[in-house]
């Protein structure tokens, strides 16, 4: 495990863990060799008697008080226990410690903890350890992400991959291959493997081919997480930064993620959509974003300059009649300010220019230009917004979407504001869910053509294999077909017709 300074040392970034090649977690020897101090796990067997003068010899860093409050834990804690009585056994040295994957072994030790085992003010300890969470989450993916390759790296798996029909070793030789690096037993990944060669060439191809029934895509979407959103300051500890919460800020892009994708798709803010396709992107140095590709429908293109001005602005808005999106605007979609005023900008080259052409220059219209990228109206309205100490008018702004903006800021769509009282109730209310009515068009059209009492065995064999989210209503709708030859029946009462169908 490799922690990198240099990743962030430039542009003051945040935080970053990187692991490169295989995970290990090496353990020292259980008895410090001769003239070294006892570091790690050596602790628990080394002078137990001055085990909190040992502890805070390892940095000047360390507090008294925690460290007393920690040997103190150990000491009570039954697994920290049984390390120290290991010290007792003859011949250490002998001995080694190892992991113990056998499935017959007591699982009662991977029970869910007792109360008395919890700290009554901490539910998930866990998520409240700062970076350590961070390199926990990077431990846990490699972990998962080795089994995985392990699994399609076993020989049953590569033959069902027919890995005899790739060039082997023989047929490297016979063809003349002198590099070393392309010689050898190759593992091939199939595409389920995600994050695969074959894997993401499918996603690719699947992309393109939106373009030939459909065309060319009409806008490029682009949505940003906010470390500062409501929903997730509010979970935040007063200790803790968003930079070591990654669990909490991926589940809060995520449920505004489809938020949006319920706008863009089912209310149809920007027209009609045809296809879409979209990829949500990780940086190391920032928060995870998503980039949409949506091709609108022939009666939604966006044809004319004042098109685009309905969707999109480079402006900033009258802070007297848009106060909220004003601000909005001046807090996130300023660049730099770079160049002569901040020559230290990322964006800044050698030649002292940025490399996003910031400033841009004024337009009075929105017009086409030759590479039929458009020029936007920049307005030359003297309004003006102060940033890191500068005045910035609107050649500084970014290309944003207006409606976007406080839709993503705030969290609520629309005025009317209603109180779930369950999970799936929320989701009804966002239109998230999706409506599962197989069973019902099966049904339907087996009405058609199916006798009564072949219909009353489709109708079980749903019930049982399928398990439709709504069987009571699919009963009443069909009860009449599952019934209609005992109801020829005339001296039979409903409630028999209806015990003789079930």
């Amino acid at each position: 495990m490799h922690y990198d300074k240099e990743l962030g040392k430039k542009y003051n970034g945040i935080y970053t863990f990187r692991v490169q090649g295989q995970m290990y977690h090496f353990i020292n020897p259980l008895v410090p060799a001769d003239g070294q101090k006892p570091v790690n796990l050596q602790l628990y067997f080394y002078d137990t008697e001055h085990e909190v003068e040992n502890r805070l010899s390892i940095s000047s860093k360390f507090r008294e008080i925690l460290i007393a409050m920690l040997a103190y834990l150990l000491k009570v804690n039954s697994y920290s226990s049984f390390f120290h009585g290991l010290q007792d056994l003859p011949n250490l040295d002998e001995y080694r410690i190892m992991l113990q994957s056998n499935p017959t072994v007591d699982q009662h030790i991977y029970n869910k903890p007792t109360v008395s085992q919890i700290r009554p003010e901490d539910k998930s300890m866990l998520l409240h350890i700062g970076r350590l969470l961070q390199q926990y989450v990077v431990d846990m993916y490699i972990k998962i992400e080795t089994s995985r390759l392990d699994f399609f790296r076993n020989y049953q798996n590569q033959n069902r991959l027919r890995i005899e029909l790739y060039q082997g070793f023989l047929d490297s030789i016979s063809s003349g291959e002198i590099n070393g690096s392309n010689v050898g037993k190759r593992f091939i990944l199939p595409r389920s493997f995600i994050g695969g060669p074959r894997d993401m060439k499918r996603r690719y191809l699947d992309a393109m081919t939106l373009v030939q029934p459909y065309g060319k895509p009409d806008i490029f979407l682009t949505m940003t997480c906010n470390k500062s959103w409501p929903e997730i300051k509010k979970l935040l500890l007063p200790t803790e930064k968003t930079d070591n919460r990654p669990d909490l800020v991926s589940q809060v892009f995520q449920a505004k993620l489809q938020i949006l994708k319920n706008e863009l798709f089912k209310k149809h803010i920007f027209g009609k959509v045809a296809a879409y396709t979209y990829v949500i992107e990780f940086q190391k140095r920032g928060l995870s974003h998503a980039h949409f590709l949506i091709i609108l429908k022939h009666c939604s293109k966006l044809l004319t300059p004042e098109a685009y001005d309905r969707i999109v602005s480079v402006e900033l808005p009258d802070i007297h009649i848009h106060k909220h999106i004003h601000s909005l605007v001046a807090q996130h979609m300023i660049h730099g300010p770079c160049g002569q005023m901040n020559p230290n900008c990322a964006c800044v080259q050698k030649t002292r220019i940025c490399k996003d052409n910031y400033p841009k220059h004024f337009a009075e219209s929105t017009r086409h230009s030759q590479n039929s990228y458009p020029i936007y109206r920049r307005t030359d309205n003297k309004r003006t917004v102060k940033v890191r100490g500068h005045h910035l008018d609107n050649r500084w702004i970014f290309l944003n979407t207006l409606y976007g903006m406080p839709s993503q800021d705030t969290g609520h769509y629309g005025s009317k504001e209603i109180i779930a009282t369950s999970f799936r109730q929320a989701a009804d209310l966002l239109d998230l869910l999706q409506t599962d009515n197989s069973a019902e068009i099966c049904l339907a059209e087996a009405v058609a053509y199916q006798m009564p009492s072949l219909f009353r065995h489709l109708f079980a064999t749903i019930l049982v294999y399928c398990n439709p989210p709504n069987c009571k209503e699919l009963w009443l709708k069909f009860k009449a077909f599952l019934s209609e030859d005992i109801q020829q029946n005339k001296t039979l009462s409903a409630e028999v017709v209806n015990a003789r169908v079930l």
